[in-house]
């Protein structure tokens, strides 16, 4: 099942290329969960070893940025030899939160990599959450957003 405005979409590779479906195929879907019964459905039905990777639209359709959610692998009955990370690290929580901002901002990531002295690839990198921030860098953004860094919600009493 393919659905262009589906957010997740999960490949499948295959150890070697079965008749009609060729070396990897893909389905998308409304949730990880979703996509993940697909990819263990097609690989249990057909009894060879796989890999799967998760990725989530992180743009609104029509247009696509598929960032890279997860990997793992399956095994011949369709289960996942290894636990799929999911788009809930910290990098990923810290980017989302980023684009929010800005969005609510009415900023352009060009615009805020100007504010930041940064590149507008290393803006998209950090939303797409695929670069971990350090504090200098976190600060400049918020700086930026007119935001601040908070690291502590609950401090010590």
């Amino acid at each position: 099942m393919r659905s262009p405005k589906s957010p997740y979409r999960v490949e499948i590779g295959y150890v070697k290329p079965l008749e009609g479906l060729g070396s990897a195929s893909s389905y998308t879907g409304e949730t990880i969960d979703q996509v993940l019964a697909y990819a263990s459905n097609e690989v249990a039905a057909n009894r060879t070893a796989a890999y799967i990777k998760v990725m989530h639209n992180e743009d609104t359709y029509p247009k696509f940025n598929w960032v890279v959610v997860g990997t793992s692998k399956m095994d011949a009955n369709g289960n996942l030899e290894q636990p799929l990370a999911t788009n809930n690290e910290p990098r990923h929580v810290i980017g989302r939160r980023v684009a929010q901002l800005r969005n609510e901002a009415g900023m352009t990531q060009a615009k805020l990599a100007e504010l930041t002295g940064m590149r507008q690839a290393h803006i998209a990198r950090i939303e797409a959450g695929r670069y971990s921030v350090g504090i200098d860098i976190l600060a400049k953004i918020a700086n930026a957003l007119d935001c601040t860094v908070d690291i502590i919600k609950n401090p010590p009493k």
